[in-house]
């Protein structure tokens, strides 16, 4: 084989070796809101009940069960956490 190809093939290997595979993307993960509705006992017409935030503590587990992580969620019921990609 050419002397050229070769070295060039081993750059490419250094090259794809350096490279992180469980490093996660900046915005992987989930987030969202936790909101409690409806939490007024009667709504009357043209009163409004307005959803209420919710703060709990969250867990995320896999697909067999097992606690991946646990966390909290603020008091407006906003939440934001990363997860590596397939967890």
């Amino acid at each position: 084989m050419d002397t050229k190809f070769l070295f060039l093939i081993g750059v490419m290997i250094l090259i794809l070796s350096t490279c992180s595979i469980d490093a996660a993307p900046a915005e992987s993960g989930i987030e969202g809101q936790v909101m409690i509705v409806p939490v007024c006992p009667i709504v009357q017409d043209g009163e409004g009940c307005p959803d209420q935030p919710h703060q709990v503590a969250l867990t995320v587990t896999s697909p067999k069960g097992q606690m991946i992580e646990r966390f909290e969620i603020d008091e407006d019921g906003r939440f934001k956490d990363p997860l590596i990609p397939g967890q």
